[in-house]
């Protein structure tokens, strides 16, 4: 369970002292899943994550993405990631890509330990998810979008590093990507989150639970995300954006030699 957030953070992003008292086992933030939804379980090197049909993944702790077994990396048995999903805007509010609002044109298809592919509709939007866990653990998706143009693009990350509590996350610009570690339980355990394409994301963002989302979730267009703060230590949150792309390419993965300022 998620602790009360009691604090407000430096991620403001124009939301209510109210919308900040929210705990992960309230119901407006527990997993609306279809039980008849397609769960695969991919796997590579010592690595492991549960995906489903609409590139979503996350443990089933309450107020996470409730998709199998989350994502680990050398920690079998545990998750290190609450959830995983993706938002886009073609023009009008922004919207989460799930059950809620697209359905399944092509069903999640594991044709390898490590690879799976899946394809939803939204609207006039078409995407298709290219997802692999290779030889070294890194998990990466390759989302590529056809039928409409998507202004805005974000993937959106909760991690949850041995616990949600103490979470330091800093966002390594040279790299676009953020490392996140526990600070007090096993500290050198470092996992990533970001750009898996060698480009760096237009934008990017990272805050308390539920800032991040909520903001995602409200916005009526594309809203760009405000590139801080640099450094975050919470119960950690995050979500990178692309403008105006036709593919979309982000990488999960676990490297303890990347420094945490």
């Amino acid at each position: 369970m998620k602790k009360v957030v009691l604090t407000v953070s430096v991620f403001v992003l124009c939301l209510s002292l109210s919308s900040w008292a929210q705990i992960k086992t309230d119901n407006q933030y527990m997993p609306q899943l279809d039980p008849m939804l397609a769960i695969a379980t991919l796997t590579g090197g010592d690595a492991s994550v549960a995906i489903d049909d609409f590139g979503r993944a996350g443990q089933t702790s309450p107020g996470c993405g409730g998709i199998g077994a989350g994502f680990q990396v050398g920690e079998p048995g545990t998750s290190v990631l609450c959830e995983h999903t993706d938002f886009f805007s073609a023009g009008g509010a922004v919207t989460k890509i799930s059950p809620a609002g697209c359905t399944v044109t092509s069903a999640l298809l594991a044709d390898a330990p490590g690879h799976a592919t899946s394809a939803v509709t939204c609207g006039a939007c078409t995407f298709s998810f290219d997802q692999t866990v290779d030889d070294g653990g890194v998990w990466t998706t390759v989302v590529t979008i056809d039928g409409c143009d998507v202004g805005c693009y974000y993937a959106y990350t909760d991690f949850d590093v041995h616990g949600f509590a103490n979470n330091r996350g800093s966002y390594h610009a040279d790299e676009g990507r953020f490392v996140v570690q526990n600070q007090t339980a096993v500290p050198e355990v470092h996992y990533y989150f970001g750009d898996g394409s060698g480009a760096a994301p237009d934008h990017w963002a990272q805050g308390e639970f539920p800032t991040v989302r909520t903001f995602l979730e409200g916005a009526t267009s594309c809203q760009d995300l405000p590139d801080a703060p640099p450094i975050y230590v919470g119960d950690w949150t995050s979500a990178i954006q692309y403008n105006g792309a036709t593919t979309v390419t982000y990488a999960h993965g676990r490297d303890d030699a990347s420094e945490i300022p």
